[in-house]
């Protein structure tokens, strides 16, 4: 996978690097390579961890509109809605969203680097914690983009 990852012909905000599939960019680099090699080393280190159980109940659906998919509003109400239906079923909850890349392997690949815009580690941390124990997922596709939401719960 790292093979995918070239320089930003156009770098922005520190978005150095850019992971190309297919001959598209699909989304943007702080790090590139270091980040991946770094995510190595902590997957080296760590225990082995319980598997994430998925859960209808726990998906939250991603709007048809693509320009709602990263709406901060619309999906703090999606979220929060779902958070108070299961409040007396988990008592721990963390929520982030993937869009661009239609290969879900790649997706999960990229969320476990987390070295782009927005997360700042959430994602990672999301999957790796060893708080959760279930996992929703949510999905919609746009012609060539695609979205997935996952709540996470423990």
């Amino acid at each position: 996978m790292i093979k995918y990852i070239q320089p930003n012909p156009e770098p922005k905000k520190n978005q150095n690097f850019v992971y190309v599939q297919d001959k598209v960019p699909k989304t943007m680099l702080f790090r590139g390579e270091e980040a991946f090699k770094e995510m190595i080393k902590i997957l080296n280190a760590m225990k082995p961890l319980h598997k994430l159980e998925v859960l209808k109940e726990l998906s939250i659906e991603v709007p048809e509109n693509s320009k709602d998919w990263s709406n901060k509003e619309s999906i703090s109400v999606l979220v929060n809605k779902k958070k108070e239906e299961l409040s007396d079923r988990f008592n721990q909850f963390s929520f982030h969203y993937d869009m661009g890349t239609s290969i879900p392997e790649v997706s999960a690949v990229l969320q476990l680097v987390d070295d782009n815009i927005g997360f700042s580690g959430l994602r990672r941390k999301n999957i790796l914690s060893s708080d959760f124990k279930y996992v929703g997922v949510g999905f919609n596709k746009e012609k060539t983009k695609y979205c997935f939401y996952f709540l996470f719960a423990g």
